[in-house]
């Protein structure tokens, strides 16, 4: 008598229950009813994840075991933990599923690339600046939806104001005024020095950002030597030649990112433009990153690296580690990750 058959519903069943015995991640919950055999059917329907496929030689007929293969069985499981933690979209699925390494046609990846992406800029161009639709100033908005909160007096946010303009609207930056003294003090209590020291070099390099001209070499260089006798000498002494010579490179890579004056951003273009050669290139960088060989590369140059060059790889590595935990579930920040890394690849 030939074995029973179960149906597609009991198959799926069966690798939902071993789903949830195999858990991994117990921070995240697995209510009652939150995956059902209907969810999974439908990601199988829209080519999402690949079904069950015959066990054996026999395909069709009675007596055949249908199973998930271990590839599909994995990709369900990701779909599965995205769900869990809030990812409830098809392209976050899909854009997951694409840059871990599944063969998903290359213009579905860049639309699930797209559409991750735009939510981002959206957001930023909502919560930070305005795009030539209000009146308001670039830095006055700044001041009032991010420099003002509670978590905004240490002089991070003073600093990363620039890079904000930058991204945002390029011509933003003849618009904002950073809070010159907080940030000098900021960078004195660190560098244990005189916050007196520090900022005529930064209130010139605020004005001459402005104003689209070179610093005053003198500040410059009694700013330099300040920081290199302070006790953070090793690292500004490792961080300044890679400034110097990617500073351009940086600034330009940043101009226009998220919208670029006019309403687009210069990050989708690249996306959209990006050849089938491009986006799979980045996507091996952007697996590399993902993987954690490039902070073990860190920790084994820093065993044998010059002393001077100690304090940044230190630096580097836990900044490394956190990029790639946040990007693991979080489909947004992978897509913005991804596409910095594009457009760099095509600079």
């Amino acid at each position: 008598m030939a074995s029973y058959v179960p149906p597609l519903r009991e198959s799926i069943e069966d690798h939902l229950r071993v789903a949830r015995k195999r858990w991994w991640i117990p921070s995240v919950p697995w209510p009652p009813n939150a995956i059902s055999v209907a969810f999974v059917g439908d990601l199988i329907k829209k080519g999402i994840i690949g079904g069950p496929k015959a066990a054996g030689p026999k395909k069709c007929g009675r007596g055949v075991a249908r199973r998930f293969r271990p590839a599909d069985y994995r990709d369900l499981l990701h779909v599965i933990t995205l769900k869990l933690m809030g990812v409830k979209h098809k392209s976050g699925w899909i854009l997951d599923l694409w840059l871990r390494g599944r063969n998903i046609p290359i213009e579905d990846a860049r639309q699930a690339l797209i559409n991750e992406l735009q939510p981002v800029i959206d957001t930023a161009k909502r919560d930070i600046a305005p795009t030539g639709r209000w009146t308001e100033p670039f830095g006055k908005k700044y001041d009032r939806r991010v420099r003002s909160t509670e978590e905004a007096d240490d002089g991070s946010v003073d600093a990363m104001e620039v890079f904000a303009a930058l991204m945002i609207r390029p011509k933003a930056l003849s618009e904002i005024t950073p809070d010159v003294p907080n940030l000098s003090e900021t960078l004195a209590a660190i560098a244990k020095t005189s916050s007196e020291t520090l900022q005529p070099f930064l209130e010139e390099l605020v004005d001459s950002t402005k104003q689209g001209r070179a610093v005053d070499l003198d500040l410059a260089q009694q700013f330099s030597a300040e920081l290199e006798r302070s006790e953070i000498g090793p690292l500004f002494a490792a961080l300044m030649p890679v400034v110097q010579s990617e500073g351009e490179s940086i600034m330009r890579s940043l101009s226009g990112a998220l919208d670029d004056g006019s309403g687009n951003s210069t990050l989708v273009a690249a996306l959209r433009g990006a050849s089938e050669e491009s986006l799979l290139r980045a996507r091996e960088v952007y697996q590399i990153t993902r993987s954690g060989h490039i902070e073990d590369c860190l920790r084994q140059a820093r065993a044998q690296c010059p002393l001077h060059l100690v304090p940044l790889l230190t630096l580097l590595e836990p900044i490394m580690k956190s990029q790639r935990l946040t990007m693991r579930w979080s489909p947004k920040f992978s897509a913005h990750i991804f596409a910095l890394y594009l457009r760099s690849l095509q600079d």
